[in-house]
């Protein structure tokens, strides 16, 4: 690191950073501001944002007002914004909100073509669900104290919404969370962040992020925040854990005594509660299980190990996202991307669904935006990330530390998972790294700023206003590039497009019922609770390789392993009941596939399953023969996607080409003037 002074030891004099040192006497003095009451009503107005946006899964319990309450938030908050001067507040590269928002629109556009309309019009909204929060961060941050207090609602709030994860190991599960799943023979439970996957994904950044709160409870925080991730039985949250460890360890470096502390302290503690409370411990080795270590929890655990996890997705899951891109039959489509429908249910409804999800945000981004967005949106992402790099090698400020490293370690594990750039919880730290990284206002803040790094720029405004501009001056250029790019787009598309139609997949689902014997209500009360308990053996037992090959073979289907992963999915649907599904376009296929998949799991339950006087306690009633959805097919492919998509390269290309020549003009006007 260059410099004299550890990261460390410059957070804890926060928010004056000394050049050679500083005393804990002279931190505690400066940790008191004088706040003024604009400063408060900075705070509450985000504080308002950031909660409304990220309680999402309130529209699960009552969607009319949860939605009704977040466009009124979302409507005051854009309109602040837009009247907002921005050019003040953001450094010229704040232009690419407005790149950010037209490439949403290009996934719009594109999912007109390919899928329905209301589909398009989902995805979107999904995608651009927790911008309000990048206007409240531009409206209600002036000053390095506003932001300071935005990040202990940030942090503030995602403790709390953990915490209702262990709640329900308490209470129970909540109707309206996402649903639970069962991983080895324990529940896996959603929370108020989001999906099952949402803390695992994102509990990292947030332990980083509490460095930076101004608060003596800082490490009870830290701790605070860890335990619901730990429980979660993900396994990327214990490994986002261990890296964020890893790295508060080294910004704590110089503190060697703190250090060793806390290596010998935490393996104690942990090992005493793991030997105090047995259900902890069952949760622990199960994931352990994931992680190669042999437990007797983890015998019964039938995921796949972390390190066939990572390769996964980083290879076979994305490859059969990007291949799906050959199923429209249309060259256009890998400029302009799919549309919404490549990100599977995490962006759209089943109906307009075209693969199954990549579990890998850049390749994801690749396949709904096409090369054009998905090289645009990720040329921001790692932009801003040099940008905190190049601000903390400037100021040597901790606020462009935790916050970079916070932004570097969302970005790798947006390699590992989609929904990283839309899921509230991680959109939300992708619009703060991207508000920090561009914000002069805070810069102009900080003590004893680089001159150097707060230096007007010369480059395009930040207002959307001075982008229509642009294409108005340089009209003449924006229709000749877009009449080029739309005629070779559409001689492309028709020499390379074929002939099909693909239809929207469809789902055939069939279940198992699981029936409790008893003649009396202790009788059945046993039972129940018997079928609770073995309910996730039994899912596990559906899932392994023997059973899913009988199935292929009963069912006569020829559809090799990337198929079937691909097509089958399976879900605890309520106590007693296992639903077994296959998602394909060939509906017959899917039918046969899930009637014989769930004959081969009732066969392998009576078999395997039930033991002892199990089978005294449990009836299987397997419902044939699986039934269908039926969507009207909006899926298209093929030469009727020529025309639309060759539309949207011409018009793509002609903004291109009217922003390419008036950078070439300023930077022509800039050298005749020195």
């Amino acid at each position: 690191m260059p410099g004299s002074v550890a990261a460390w030891d410059i957070i804890e004099c926060l928010p004056h950073p000394p050049a050679q040192g500083c005393s804990m006497t002279s931190a505690r003095v400066a940790a008191a501001p004088t706040v003024s009451g604009d400063s408060w009503r900075n705070a509450v107005g985000f504080a308002i944002v950031f909660v409304v946006v990220n309680l999402h899964t309130l529209r699960n319990w009552n969607q009319p007002i949860y939605l009704g309450i977040y466009g009124l938030v979302a409507l005051w908050v854009g309109w602040l914004y837009l009247r907002a001067p921005k050019a003040p507040r953001l450094a010229d590269r704040g232009a690419f909100f407005w790149i950010w928002v037209g490439v949403a629109l290009l996934g719009t556009a594109s999912s007109l073509a390919t899928i329905s309309a209301s589909g398009a019009a989902y995805g979107t909204l999904r995608f651009l669900f927790a911008l309000p929060v990048w206007c409240a961060l531009v409206v209600f941050t002036d000053s390095l104290n506003d932001l300071r207090r935005h990040l202990v609602t940030v942090v503030t709030f995602f403790l709390v919404a953990s915490w209702t994860l262990p709640l329900q190991f308490v209470i129970g599960p909540v109707s309206w969370f996402p649903a639970a799943s069962i991983r080895g023979d324990e529940v896996r439970y959603a929370s108020l962040v989001g999906s099952l996957t949402s803390i695992g994904v994102v509990v990292g950044c947030y332990l980083l992020l509490t460095l930076l709160v101004r608060s003596h409870w800082k490490w009870a925080l830290i701790g605070l925040i860890a335990v619901p991730a730990a429980l979660s039985l993900s396994k990327a949250a214990i490994a986002n854990i261990a890296i964020a460890s890893l790295i508060i360890l080294w910004f704590h470096r110089r503190h060697r005594a703190a250090v060793l502390g806390t290596l010998v302290g935490l393996p104690l503690v942990g090992g005493v509660v793991y030997m105090a409370v047995p259900a902890l411990a069952r949760r622990v080795e199960t994931v352990l299980g994931s992680f190669g270590v042999q437990t007797e929890v983890g015998s019964q655990n039938y995921d796949v190990s972390l390190g066939q996890s990572v390769l996964d997705r980083l290879t076979e899951l994305p490859g059969n996202t990007w291949a799906a891109m050959q199923n429209f039959g249309n060259p256009l489509v890998y400029l302009t991307g799919g549309g919404y429908g490549m990100g599977d249910t995490a962006l759209v409804t089943e109906s307009d669904a075209i693969t199954i999800m990549a579990h890998n945000q850049l390749i994801e981004s690749m396949a709904v935006f096409g090369l054009f967005g998905g090289t645009v949106q990720w040329a921001i992402l790692l932009l801003a990330a040099l940008l905190l790099y190049l601000a903390w090698r400037s100021t040597q400020h901790p606020l462009f530390a935790v916050v970079g490293a916070s932004f570097v370690l969302l970005l790798g594990n947006g390699l590992q998972a989609n929904g990283m750039l839309y899921q509230p919880s991680g959109a939300s730290l992708v619009y703060l790294s991207l508000f920090v990284a561009l914000s002069t206002k805070v810069r102009e803040s900080l003590p004893a700023p680089d001159a150097s790094l707060l230096k007007p720029r010369k480059g395009f405004a930040v207002e959307l206003k001075s982008f229509v501009d642009v294409i108005l001056r340089r009209w003449v250029t924006v229709l000749l590039t877009g009449l080029v790019a739309f005629g070779a787009a559409f001689g492309l598309g028709s020499m390379g497009a074929n002939q099909n139609t693909t239809a929207v997949p469809v789902k055939a689902y069939s279940r198992v019922v699981f029936l409790p014997h008893g003649a009396d209500s202790v009788a059945l009360s046993a039972s129940a609770d018997f079928i609770k308990g073995q309910m996730g053996y039994w899912t596990q037992l559906a899932q392994t390789q023997e059973v899913v090959a009988q199935a292929l073979k009963s069912s006569g289907t020829t559809w090799d392993k990337d198929r079937t992963d691909k097509a089958k999915k399976l879900e605890i649907v309520a106590d007693s009941v296992l639903e077994l599904s296959a998602t394909d376009i060939d509906r017959q296929g899917a039918e046969s596939f899930v009637n014989a998949w769930v004959k081969a799991t009732t066969d392998a339950i009576k078999a395997k399953g039930l033991q002892s006087n199990a089978a005294n306690l449990v009836t299987i009633e397997p419902i044939f023969p699986a039934t269908s959805d039926t969507p009207t097919p909006t899926a298209k492919a093929g030469r009727s996607l020529t025309l639309p998509l060759a539309v949207i390269v011409g018009l793509v290309t002609a903004v291109i080409g009217g922003l390419v020549h008036e950078a070439f003009s300023r930077r022509r006007i800039k050298r005749s003037a020195a």
